[in-house]
């Protein structure tokens, strides 16, 4: 598994994991996420593009690393799923709580225009806000954004 700090950015980095993201690769996954947080860092693209299979215990260890990001005032986002990685996103309606962005650039790009984060209906749903159904409909809205869904 890859992790490195993104070329635009260095307060990004980018976490690259390879191949079926299923229970055999979570304490890698774990690991790799636990390595990043240990140096404080608050914002992560995960690439999925080398991903050709998530499973429930891979995409909770993306939930899990995405609250305790947002609640150091950073985020998670994803970028470059393949459509397989995509499907099972939409499925869970996780495509409803994370940022997707088509490439590694565009995400990290986003962090760049939003350096203090955003408002996610994962953060609102955490604190146990009723503004959760507000937020999925708002401009950070069930995509995160009011531009849509960036998996396109």
């Amino acid at each position: 598994m890859e992790s490195r700090p993104s070329e635009r950015s260095r307060d990004v980095f980018v976490l690259i994991p390879e191949g079926r993201l299923d229970a055999r690769a979570a304490p890698e996954l774990e690991g790799a996420f636990a390595t990043l947080e240990a140096r404080d860092v608050t914002r992560i693209v995960v690439d999925l593009s080398r991903s050709s299979y998530i499973s429930s215990s891979c995409l909770r260890l993306l939930i899990v690393h995405a609250r305790k990001l947002r609640r150091a005032h950073g985020d998670l986002k994803l970028c470059s799923l393949s459509k397989r990685v995509e499907s099972v996103l939409r499925m869970a309606g996780l495509n409803a709580v994370f940022a997707i962005f088509p490439s590694e650039e565009q995400a990290v790009e986003d962090f760049i225009n939003t350096p203090h984060g955003r408002d996610t209906a994962l953060s609102a749903q955490e604190s146990g806000s009723d503004d959760a159904g507000a937020a999925r409909g708002g401009e950070a809205g069930g995509d995160l954004d009011s531009g849509g869904d960036r998996s396109a």
